[in-house]
């Protein structure tokens, strides 16, 4: 028993104390947030939540994304704001501003700035006494207070200032620079000086002074209703509480232990509540006191990283809304979120090896300490959490040899509870009573390699993994080890080459999961069965090497990738449901991915390369991404990590363990708002007056700028929007402003939102835009140009008719003048045949010496020829007129042939003959073909019959009827002569008939009929003509 207290005191070997350490990580503005200034004077925040300064040269406001300078367009020569601005002051809806020269107003909502009234004598006086502080009281009095003049009460309606001066004898140069003035809550003013504080009425006057005999600088200060005080930025005399019930002094010198009056914490000059019981101090080091216990720390000027405090000679502290504190000085602005010290961060230094510990994992032991995985020691690492103390349990096979990195690389606990350690090809116990390490005689024997990770099933069979060489495979019962290659568990991976397969978690129903490979394995009842091999259902990823796994729920699992985000594996009825979440689609800052547990309230924790990921396992959304700037070590969390049973979160960077508590973590839920800042069309800002804009065709170019109180680790902030009209979609962005160009004209309407480092949503807020159309695409302009295009296609339209209708009329008078041309060379073919014959019978009257007979026939002869001349020229001629030529024609015709005929005229006497006219010479070739085809060859005395009647009102029919042989009897004749006359004659009659049709638009029909007996024997011919008629003459 006695060795065994010995060997237990030597086995566990205590290395250093450490204590557990919050990070303080400060955001440090500069030129790249737009901040081009280091001297910081004054800060505000107005009543939306943007932030304010006063700095060296002048005016800043900080929109939630970078700094921005206001210039003032109200400085004049000897009265600038632009230069020193020393003091901003928010009253509702403006800032009052002042510098060492001048006081202005800056509207907030008009953005616009107006001068104090220089022109009043006390005015300008309160300007050159330099004001320091501005403050409105609960009555609405706006008070002045100056650096060498007391303080004022500024009359806003008649714009002018009335000063007050106390006459208390302890009064000094020091009473008259006010600091600051504050209120409290029954209403007293109270006015802080440099060398004491005045408690005054409302109205400015003075009750009492109470003055510090020390020669010293109370430069700022605030009440405190909960303890009845003032608390007090005393210089060298430290914090003072000025008790308002006794209205006496009691001062706190902050004196670093071993440390002098001069140390850097003494000299007070700013300070603001941070907690019930403490509150921050500037000095030339920024620290924070608790009254509560009389104590206070301090948080040293650094330079180790970009969230180190570098903001020395601190001019003010301002907690702003969401209670984080702002840092103004002389060397720039620093700002720390009331997140970031949440994250504490163990030390891990092997004081004994003199070695920094690289942790490979961490485990609960004994209520609160841990169990440090590494291969940084010769054994085991116990960190004792009450002692704050890093011990090592050693390796027994390494006892005493401190720099042999033989440690435990691994461990894990079976289902007794029972806690398993591995280092290189050792399996070790850890006996828990005497917190020693003991060998396991059956896992001793040399035939393990390289062991790395350890996991137990339910019935406490181990697997082990060797990298690159597979796993193993203990039987707990048995004692019995398996090797197992890749190729194996699947003679599918006989093209592998790395052989590596390593075992992960044991799940809900008993099945060892293995990673490391194409998909994922399961080990279950003796077989293997590979999944997760298919194509993601949502955007068709797959997994090429899988990492980590975890079961959330029965059938339910999430693996990581180092490559592809991570994967979501269900299994339902057989079937296996793949789905993969990356940054594209779950915002993930990283798609390297590590270590995946699942927390208490059922988030998913994901170590990845660019931060650690609190995920929503419901939304399948990032929430939260905490990095460096929250108090991690590093950026990356792509490392081992370790949710240990009390809820707290274990990253294991090296030399430190940065420990996250999820139960008790304080998460951003404060639901941030957004609104627009400015909007530029074409690059020029327009005022923002109501949320609507109109704008024309060719400004189709704006830019929207906005904005949000979300201030708290503002940089993790992120923003969605969308102009509908353009997409329905939403779109993430990191900016507060986008654009928008060659934007057709239109509705539409822009949509932003904002969203917390925390992943909590503002609502939307939307601006509607109308871009009005090009004249050229507007209805009228439409109407119109439908107008003139009608107009035009119109007068196309009509030149064309016209032009048709003038060759329709060209080619009309060109037949007109064919028809003529024709019925003239029938004139002149039949005159002279007719005249020949004429004079031949004539002659022959005179041979006989019938003198009476051949007078008779030239009588006639000449009255036809005359007729014939008068009309030869015309196209109509008198229905008289063509009668008297047919009866005249016909007469000598039948006196010619010696009466071989008898003729007959027949006319309707309700015809009106002089007035009304038909083409000419269009009844006599029928006549003459009656006489010439018809009676001439008949043996014995034709007869030819004439009649014209009125067929109806604007028609006549004339039928021309002989008794002559018929037209097939004259077919047989065959006379040459005869069928030459006819032809021709008769052909140009009907070309005439079909002329006179269509340049007059009439219809004259020819009918010609064979005349027959009883018996069929042809008796003559009759042809019947339907002449149109017209009332007036047409030449």
């Amino acid at each position: 028993m006695k060795k065994r207290l010995i060997l237990v005191f030597i086995n566990i070997i205590s290395i250093v104390v450490y204590s557990q350490q919050s990070n303080f990580c400060f955001l440090n503005f500069d030129l790249k947030d737009g901040l081009g200034e280091k001297y910081i004077y004054s800060f505000a925040q107005d009543k939306f939540g943007s932030i304010w300064l006063g700095t060296g040269s002048g005016l800043y406001k900080f929109n939630g994304k970078k700094f921005l300078k206001i210039s003032s367009t109200e400085d004049r020569p000897g009265h600038q704001i632009n230069n020193i601005l020393q003091t901003v002051y928010n009253d509702s809806d403006k800032l009052w501003l002042s510098s060492i020269n001048a006081v202005q107003i800056y509207d907030l909502k008009n953005k616009k700035f107006t001068s104090f009234d220089y022109e009043n004598p006390v005015n300008e006086r309160v300007v050159k006494e330099f004001v320091n502080a501005f403050f409105r009281d609960s009555k609405g009095n706006f008070w002045i207070g100056t650096r060498k003049g007391y303080w004022y009460l500024y009359d806003e309606k008649n714009k002018k200032c009335k000063q007050f001066v106390p006459k208390d004898p302890q009064c000094n140069e020091n009473s008259k620079f006010t600091s600051k003035i504050i209120e409290t809550t029954s209403g007293e003013v109270w006015v802080i000086t440099f060398n004491g504080i005045f408690n005054c009425k409302a109205s400015g006057e003075i009750n009492s002074y109470f003055n510090v005999e020390s020669d010293n600088d109370y430069s700022d200060g605030f009440y405190d209703k909960e303890n009845n005080c003032i608390w007090l930025a005393g210089g060298f005399d430290g914090i003072v509480k000025f008790d308002l019930e006794t209205r006496q002094f009691h001062k706190k010198q902050l004196i670093e232990k071993n440390s002098n009056n001069s140390n850097p914490a003494n000299y007070v000059t700013t300070i603001c509540r941070k907690s019930k019981d403490e509150f921050w101090f500037g000095a030339n080091v920024l620290g924070v006191y608790n009254f509560k216990s009389d104590s206070f720390y301090t948080i040293p000027e650094t330079y180790k990283d970009e969230y180190s405090f570098k903001t020395s000679r601190i001019s003010r502290l301002y907690l702003d809304k969401e209670n984080n504190l702002w840092i103004p000085s002389f060397k720039g602005l620093s700002m720390l979120s009331w997140q970031n010290n949440q994250i504490k961060n163990i030390p891990l230094f092997n004081e004994i090896a003199k070695y920094t510990v690289e942790p490979f994992g961490v485990m609960l032991y004994k209520k609160n300490d841990f169990l440090i995985a590494n291969n940084s020691s010769n054994g085991l690492l116990w960190w004792k959490a009450n002692e704050k103390n890093l011990t090592v349990i050693e390796n027994p096979l390494f006892r005493g040899k401190y720099r042999k990195n033989h440690g435990i690389v691994a461990f894990a606990k079976n289902s007794k509870n029972e806690i398993f350690g591995v280092s290189e090809n050792k399996v070790f116990k850890l006996n828990q009573d005497t917190n020693s390490l003991e060998t396991l005689s059956f896992l001793n024997d040399n035939s393990l390699k390289n062991i790395t990770r350890i996991v137990f099933d339910k019935e406490d069979n181990f697997y082990l993994f060797s990298p690159y060489n597979g796993f193993y495979f203990v039987n707990n019962n048995t004692k019995i080890i398996q090797h197992y290659n890749l190729i194996d568990v699947d003679k599918l991976n006989e093209d592998v080459n790395s052989n590596l397969i390593a075992p992960r978690i044991a799940d809900s129903q008993n099945a060892i999961w293995f990673t490391m490979t194409e998909g994922v394995y399961a080990y279950q009842s003796g077989k293997f069965q590979h999944f997760a091999t298919e194509k993601a259902l949502n955007n068709g990823a797959k997994i090429t090497q899988s990492f980590d796994i975890i079961e959330y729920s029965a059938n339910n699992y999430w693996i990581t990738t180092q490559d592809n985000g991570i994967f979501n594996l269900k299994l339902k009825n057989g079937k296996s449901y793949l789905y993969n979440y990356t940054q594209k689609n779950s915002d993930l800052p990283s798609d390297c991915c590590n270590r995946i547990v699942k927390d208490a309230n059922g988030f998913l924790w994901i170590g990845t390369l660019n931060g650690l990921v609190k995920f929503n396992e419901t939304s399948k959304k990032v929430e939260t991404i905490l990095t460096k700037q929250n108090g991690l070590l590093e950026d990356s969390a792509a490392i081992m990590m370790n949710l240990l049973p009390n809820n707290n979160l274990i990253v294991n960077y090296y030399g430190t363990l940065s420990v996250l508590d999820i139960s008790n973590y304080k998460f951003n839920k404060k639901i941030p708002q957004i609104k627009f800042s400015s909007i530029l069309v074409l690059d020029k800002e327009m005022l923002i007056l109501n949320d609507n804009l109109k704008l024309k065709y060719n400004e189709n170019f704006i830019t929207f700028n906005w904005e949000t109180n979300a201030l708290t680790n503002f940089n993790q902030n992120k923003y969605a929007y969308r102009l509908v009209g353009v997409s329905k979609d939403w779109k993430e962005t990191r900016e507060n402003s986008v654009s928008f160009s060659n934007l057709n004209h239109g509705e539409y309407i822009f949509q932003v939102k904002a969203c917390n480092n925390d992943g909590v949503w503002s609502g939307v807020i939307e601006y509607q835009l109308v871009v009005k159309s090009p004249f050229w695409e507007t209805w009228w302009f439409y109407t119109v140009l439908a107008i003139i295009i009608s107009a035009i296609l119109y007068g196309f339209y009509y030149y064309k008719l016209q032009k048709i209708k003038s060759e329709e009329k060209l080619k009309a008078q060109f037949a007109q003048d064919l028809a003529q041309i024709e019925m003239k060379a029938l004139r002149a073919q039949m005159n002279p045949h007719f005249i020949f014959n004429s004079l031949n019978s004539i002659q022959k009257f005179i041979l006989k010496n019938d003198t009476f007979a051949a007078s008779q026939y030239l009588t006639k002869f000449s009255k036809l020829i005359r007729l014939i001349l008068d009309h030869s020229n015309q196209n109509y001629i008198q229905l008289s007129n063509e009668i008297e030529q047919l009866k005249l024609y016909t007469e000598i015709e039948a006196l010619r042939f010696d009466n071989q005929f008898d003729y007959e005229f027949f006319i309707d006497s309700s015809l009106k003959m002089e007035t009304v006219f038909i083409p000419s010479m269009i009844i006599q070739p029928y006549i003459e073909n009656a006489i010439w085809h018809g009676l001439l060859h008949k043996d014995t005395k034709g007869k030819l019959i004439v009649k014209i009647a009125k067929h109806h009102e604007n028609c006549i029919k004339v039928e021309v009827e002989d008794n002559g042989i018929g037209r097939e009897k004259a077919l047989e004749l065959k006379s040459k002569q005869v069928l030459k006359k006819k032809s021709y004659g008769m052909e140009i009659t009907n070309n005439r008939i079909d002329i006179l049709n269509k340049i007059e638009n009439n219809n004259t029909i020819c009918h010609v009929i064979d005349l027959k007996d009883v018996n069929n024997l042809p008796i003559g011919t009759k042809v019947e003509l339907i002449i149109p008629l017209k009332t007036n003459h047409y030449d």
